[in-house]
């Protein structure tokens, strides 16, 4: 064995523990880049082959009833050169839709297909009614027309946006000879479905062609147009976006972790470099054996790391998308991102180590260097503390701080790291639990009884309502109605197509915090709008916009700007005083009861059906979104892992101060020190860049809240974050830190003479 492989060797076998940080360091590198490539190119995968050009439309039309329009709209479609492909159907609305297994839904939609030689396209039911309900093949039974029918789930189609609870609207297609007799005259909607050659088109060119084309042709036919591919994603672009800023960080901050951990590292090995190079080993040998002994446990720690994190999600993803049409994580594509990072977190390494070790053998610090260092801090101490018995461990302690620059501001870089990602933490669980609430309040979870209307007959003239607004078991009714309404802006010519949904201004609207800006309208002329729409259309509170109904423009003033939950693109919001007559258009919906005792539901829905026997009344269970507590296990398990690396890094750092200060306890005992003033200088040199790093955090995280997290929310509608609240959370995760940060009691052997 040659002198430079036995010498390196020695010190490779002494410096077990002081390598250990190595490992932790790359470990959690490898596991947080794991994570941030798996998400985002999973999701990627998730969303394109979800909504992909060659098996699913690009854009649908909404039809009137005539059906004379709708044959020539097809023809008309089917000669037009860049429509690939187009199908019509008529769109049913069913009730209480019961599988095989034995679960039901309130309701659900059919689509049957117009022309008598077109076979029934593959039928869809989304994830979240999938997901322990209903299955691909699943035979259905469900109420229409009077009588029971049956019909087959023939797909199930993952739906990554739309955490809809499982009582909301699936579509589910059958048989057309079984379907056909479900056709009322006048009823129902006629929808084509059509797959573009130009889908990557801007929309609102492909709006202006659609309005060119059908308005010339057929006049007050086509009433509305939306681009499929872009309401789903919207979000998921926006989502992207701050998952690349998050990406960005973390590569900055693993550069940052990993410099100051060497530069720790080298500088108590910087006597030990110089005397090699004077023994006449050469530089290229001190690099390659310093990459050898930390580039073993680096990468031991980044293969932890991220094969952790791709088993943690593979197994939360697969939980996540449990029963979405097929889609199942493999490992292969869980490993390639971790491998990826392992790569990164490697060559990261390498080039860090070999700057280090530069700077360290080229320019070693001299003992007169030390002593300028030492001498600048001290003067500055003992000038302000004086010679006061009291400040003079502060003065001590700082000194000590100063003169390890390294460790200070690895304590103040993971300070601020523990402090954002804690803060992020609390958000999120924040947000999800305030939208199951926010949820909870407009009726989509929290609900008992789904009413189920039969011909000709409306809640008013029955006398359903008024029954219910006197009944003491009720808690209130909720009416919920969308259609595809013409609008226009404010001082613009241009007509377009938005999604509205109107609402029983009766439904009482508990909570203010729902609203991103405004609040709740009160009248008739007033209207909230999605965040989405709002954004798109620079529409603010006060704004005014021309809805056109009926054949009929009203003007709205905008008093509310909400979070859009089932549509993250167009839609706005009005309420009505009687919603019943909107029934009788050809907008569709659903009518739910809620109940102040859900207990009480069985005996409710006896009485209801025995007093208004033209309505069907469908028990319902008041359920949570799937998708949203599934984001929570996640969460906290990456709050824990912080903690648990910050208490691992802080142990390292205390285990260092510990050794340095027993080189200078015996001197210190001679000058006359008290245990009590060790263990204060001991106390301020750790607290005080602790102190430094949550108060940078402090500054951080307002950041975060204010260009982050705050418009991150506000476009995905998955939470409000007020700014007051925010200052708290804020103030209570640096005193969280501070406290994690608190060193256990000292040890107090180490200070016995």
């Amino acid at each position: 064995m040659s002198a430079s492989s036995l010498l390196f060797e020695n010190k490779y076998f002494r410096s077990k523990k002081s390598r250990f940080p190595f490992f932790v360091t790359g470990a959690f590198s490898a596991f947080l880049l794991t994570g941030v490539l798996v998400l985002n190119l999973r999701l990627t995968s998730i969303f394109q082959n979800t909504y992909r050009g060659a098996s699913l439309p690009n854009g649908a039309l909404s039809v009137s009833e005539r059906e004379g329009s709708v044959e020539e709209l097809q023809k008309f479609l089917s000669e037009e050169k860049f429509v690939r492909k187009a199908e019509c159907y008529e769109r049913v609305l069913v009730h209480h839709v019961e599988g095989s297994s034995g679960n039901v839904l309130p309701f659900a939609y059919f689509a049957v297909p117009v022309k008598e030689e077109e076979q029934s396209p593959k039928g869809e039911i989304h994830r979240n009614f999938a997901c322990g309900s209903f299955t691909e093949g699943e035979e259905v039974s469900f109420q229409a027309g009077g009588g029971k029918s049956r019909g087959r789930i023939a797909g199930v189609v993952p739906d990554p946006i739309n955490g809809a609870p499982e009582w909301m609207t699936a579509y589910l297609y059958g048989n057309k000879e079984e379907l056909q007799e479900l056709k009322g005259e006048g009823e129902g909607e006629f929808y084509l479905t059509l797959w573009l050659d130009h889908p990557e088109a801007d929309e609102s060119q492909i709006l202006k062609d659609y309005h060119r084309y059908f308005g010339k042709d057929f006049a007050g036919s086509v009433t509305s147009f939306q681009t499929i591919m872009h309401n789903y994603l919207y979000s998921y672009r926006l989502m992207g976006n701050y998952m690349v800023y998050l990406l960005c960080f973390l590569l900055a901050f693993v550069c940052l972790l990993i410099l100051l951990l060497m530069n720790m590292e080298l500088r108590t090995d910087q006597e030990t470099i110089r005397t090699l190079k004077i023994l006449g080993f050469t530089g290229a040998q001190i690099r390659l054996n310093y990459l050898r002994m930390y580039g073993k446990i680096t990468a031991a720690g980044a293969l932890l790391g991220g094969g952790g994190m791709a088993i943690l999600l593979r197994k939360w993803l697969n939980r996540m998308f449990d029963g979405a049409g097929g889609i199942r994580i493999s490992w292969i594509s869980m490993l390639l991102p971790a491998l990826f990072a392992l790569g990164i977190v490697l060559l990261l390494h390498t080039l860090l180590l070999l700057i280090a070790l530069h700077r360290i053998s080229s320019l070693p610090l001299t003992e007169v260097e030390h002593e300028k260092t030492r001498f600048r801090v001290n003067h500055l101490c003992f000038r302000k503390c004086g010679a006061s018995p009291k400040l003079l461990p502060f003065s001590l302690g700082m000194r000590d701080a100063a003169s390890r620059r390294s460790e200070t501001v690895f304590i103040l870089v993971v300070a601020v790291l523990c402090t954002v990602v804690l803060l992020s933490g609390i958000f999120v669980l924040n947000g999800v639990f305030k939208r199951e609430d926010h949820l909870a309040e407009w009726g989509f979870v929290h609900a008992d009884i789904y009413v189920a209307r039969k011909k000709e007959v409306t809640e008013e003239q029955a006398g359903l309502l008024a029954y219910l607004n006197r009944d003491t078991d009720v808690d209130y009714i909720y009416s919920g109605l969308t259609d595809m309404v013409s609008y226009q802006l404010e001082g613009e010519d241009a007509i377009r197509q938005v999604s509205a949904d109107v609402y029983y201004r009766g439904f009482p609207e508990k909570e203010q915090y729902a609203f991103f800006e405004g609040g709740n309208p009160t009248s008739t002329d007033e209207i909230a709008v999605g965040i989405n729409f709002a954004k798109r259309n620079h529409l603010r509170v006060g704004s005014v916009l021309y809805l056109l109904q009926k054949g009929e423009k009203k003007s709205y003033t905008v008093t509310g700007i909400y979070p859009s939950y089932r549509n993250q693109a167009n839609s706005v919001r009005f309420f009505v005083e009687d919603i019943f007559s909107y029934f009788d258009s050809r907008m569709t919906g659903y009518y739910t009861i809620v109940l102040k005792d859900p207990h009480s539901q069985g005996r409710v829905i006896q009485d209801l059906s025995k007093k208004y026997p033209e309505f069907d009344f469908y028990p319902m269970t008041r359920s949570t979104s799937r998708t949203v507590n599934k984001m929570i296990p996640p969460v906290i398990l990456s709050v824990c892992m912080v903690l648990l690396l910050y208490r691992m890094v802080l142990h390292f750092l205390v285990r260092r101060m510990d050794q340095d200060l027993e080189q200078n306890r015996d001197i210190q005992f001679v000058l006359g020190f008290t245990k009590r003033q060790i263990r204060r200088q001991r106390k301020v040199r750790f607290h005080l860049p602790e102190l430094m790093g949550t108060l940078l955090a402090l500054a951080l995280s307002g950041v975060l809240v204010a260009w982050v997290l705050r418009p991150l929310a506000n476009e995905l509608g998955l939470m409000q974050i007020p700014y007051q609240p925010s200052l708290i959370g804020i103030l209570a995760t640096a005193a969280g830190i501070l406290l994690a940060g608190t060193p256990g009691r000292i040890r107090r052997r180490r200070l016995d003479r």
